[in-house]
């Protein structure tokens, strides 16, 4: 096809041919038909045109730009058919006179060529998870964990940290990415919303309850600026108490626990206070000696604190009342074990404390009297190395019945104290072996018949 350049005054009335020419095709053949078109003059009323092959419309209208002499190329694609010639047509489609003038060149029209190649698109199925969106309060911690459908992999999070879990900070959209086998850059990301708590708790506080009566408080107060309004929840006392209030102070409570959780904007924050009772009793009460031959004379003692009256049970049938703390005298004649319980009272509180005496049968027959020898004597050696000979600190006793040991270094330091007749000093201290030297021991004994023994001495620990 001969191209031509042709420069035209557009008609007003549609379907006008600028062009025609006929030509001889062959059947059932594929033809490109095409031209070049362009705007004569700087004119928004541009030229409207379409192809046309024997007298049918092929293709859509096609116009020029409105700048001059600005070409474009535009075609349509054509079957012949049953056809063995055609006649080629470019026609006129505007109803306006004014404007619609163009310029036409490179007419075109020719059998189709056909090429056919083979592409093969591989897709890369490969996929990161950033994990689910993030919401929690600012008092709170929560991580992201990065998911792949591929091994190994190496996750990097805000291209700076490594790893499969990250722990956000601030609002906003986190980023995780990994190289899939393929070599793809894989990308995800996930949204933090974390609820600001402009409050905290400033102090939580209790007030004691009186003895035996349930008059105890505890409050809270804090800082800052809540969200939404506070909801104070107390429970106890005893951390799964049911018993609950919302309220910044809770009133008339028992000794215990209480526990306090604040709500506001759905975070929370936790603390807790004990309610103690004021000034309650403490009974305390020994007893000398506290084992012996009957008949044995146990005189006791009451230290108690903080009551005003004493209740004694002697353990032997006998019992008093007191007001004061003076001590108790009890002679138990039967052989046994007896449990000596002093209560400690002040109003409507109490407390208990207890001492067990162990009588035992006399030795000797009692009639006619026989004086019992009594003996103690301590080692002024010890070579604490492991032979098994001479390793510890072991006195000779002599109808000891009690012994109460003490050893200090040189500067008056504690290493060691005892109340056993069967276990002795080995050099240790805390389960260490002490440094050679002398060391200076304490003791009180009672021998069989109630006799007391008191005295101090020195010990040289070897270790060698």
């Amino acid at each position: 096809m001969s191209a031509i350049l042709l420069v035209a005054n557009g008609s007003s009335t549609p379907n006008t041919a600028v062009w025609c020419q006929t030509v001889t095709v062959s059947p059932n053949t594929d033809f490109i038909f095409s031209a070049w078109i362009g705007n004569a003059l700087n004119d928004a009323n541009v030229s409207n045109l379409q192809f046309t092959i024997n007298s049918v419309q092929l293709g859509s209208i096609f116009s020029t730009t409105p700048i001059a002499c600005t070409w474009s190329q535009y075609y349509e694609t054509w079957n012949s058919g049953m056809n063995t010639s055609a006649q080629l047509c470019i026609v006129n489609q505007n109803t306006l006179g004014g404007g619609n003038d163009f310029i036409l060149d490179d007419i075109y029209f020719s059998a189709a060529c056909n090429q056919v190649d083979t592409v093969i698109v591989s897709y890369d199925t490969s996929a990161v998870e950033a994990g689910a969106n993030l919401a929690f309060c600012e008092n709170e911690t929560e991580s992201f964990t990065a998911t792949a459908n591929f091994s190994p992999v190496n996750f990097t999070w805000e291209s700076t940290t490594n790893g499969s879990v990250y722990t956000p900070t601030s609002n906003g959209y986190y980023s995780v990415e990994a190289v899939s086998p393929f070599g793809c850059q894989l990308i995800d990301s996930a949204l933090v919303t974390i609820t600001p708590m402009p409050w905290n708790i400033d102090l939580v506080d209790s007030e004691p309850t009186s003895c035996g009566s349930n008059d105890g408080v505890v409050y809270v107060t804090t800082n800052g600026t809540f969200n939404d309004p506070a909801y104070y929840t107390w429970n106890g006392p005893g951390a799964t108490n049911p018993t609950q209030i919302n309220a910044s102070v809770w009133q008339n409570l028992a000794p215990g626990w209480y526990y306090l959780s604040i709500e506001s904007d759905g975070c929370f924050r936790y603390d807790s206070v004990e309610v103690v009772v004021s000034n309650p009793p403490i009974a305390q009460v020994g007893a000398t000696p506290t084992s012996g031959y009957a008949p044995l004379t146990v005189n006791m003692t009451n230290t108690s604190n903080n009551a005003t009256t004493y209740s004694w049970d002697f353990g032997n049938g006998n019992t008093t009342t007191a007001t004061d703390l003076s001590g108790q005298t009890q002679i138990y004649t039967t052989p046994g074990t007896y449990t000596i319980e002093l209560v400690a009272i002040n109003g409507l509180c109490s407390d208990t404390a207890t001492v067990t005496i162990v009588v035992l049968d006399p030795p000797i027959p009692p009639i006619p009297p026989v004086i019992v020898p009594v003996d103690i004597s301590f080692p002024n050696i010890i070579t604490a190395n492991g032979d098994l000979v001479n390793d510890l600190f072991e006195p000779t006793l002599l109808n000891i019945v009690s012994l109460e040991i003490s050893i200090v270094n040189r500067w008056g330091g504690t290493v060691y104290k005892s109340n056993s007749l069967t276990n002795f000093w080995d050099g240790k201290s805390g389960g260490l072996l002490l440094n050679e030297g002398v060391y200076f021991y304490e003791y009180k004994a009672v021998g069989a018949q109630g006799e007391e023994l008191n005295g101090q001495g020195q010990v040289s620990l070897i270790t060698k």
